[in-house]
């Protein structure tokens, strides 16, 4: 078999990942038309990259980074993480990937509650999943301080879970 070329490795990571960019700015942009805008504009980029090439392991880690990129840029000042069960749904999720809407509004809530530091990793994380090593690349933060904060997070999100039972 022969090796593909970077734009046929650019077109299967964006065909393998389209759901999981999608899902992951619209928990980042609250609104499925904007996530979808951001996902598109990202997937643009991505394709006319042409500086230098992109190492195949790197190709997924580097389009997640535009749409994050992309996401913090036009959320600046308004966006908030909130999303409804509905929008979440219609990204194809599996029955085990979905929550009950209650159960989402109440982890929305205390992620919010959070330093984003901590909530932007368990995001990417458990919701997104992206490995340590996809975030360490997108964010440009050392793995150990991911998993630091990973931590950190989540202690904090179990006790104010628990506290607010």
């Amino acid at each position: 078999m022969h090796d593909l070329s970077e734009n046929e490795l650019k077109e299967r990571v964006v065909r393998e990942n389209l759901d999981y960019l999608v899902r992951f700015a619209l928990f980042r942009i609250g609104n499925m038309s904007l996530a979808e805008d951001a996902v598109y504009d990202a997937i643009v980029k991505f394709i006319e990259h042409k500086h230098t090439p992109i190492a195949p392991e790197n190709m997924r880690s580097y389009l997640f980074r535009i749409v994050y990129n992309l996401c913090q840029e036009r959320c600046r000042v308004a966006c908030k993480y909130n999303v409804s069960l509905e929008q979440i749904n219609e990204v194809s999720l599996t029955p085990e990937q979905q929550l009950d809407s209650d159960e989402v509004e109440r982890i929305n809530s205390i992620l919010d509650a959070l330093p984003e530091r901590h909530a932007e990793v368990i995001r990417m994380n458990v919701i997104d999943e992206l490995s340590f090593a996809e975030i360490s690349r997108i964010l440009s933060v050392p793995e150990s301080t991911l998993k630091s904060r990973f931590k950190t997070g989540m202690n904090k999100l179990k006790d104010l879970y628990l506290k607010d039972e």
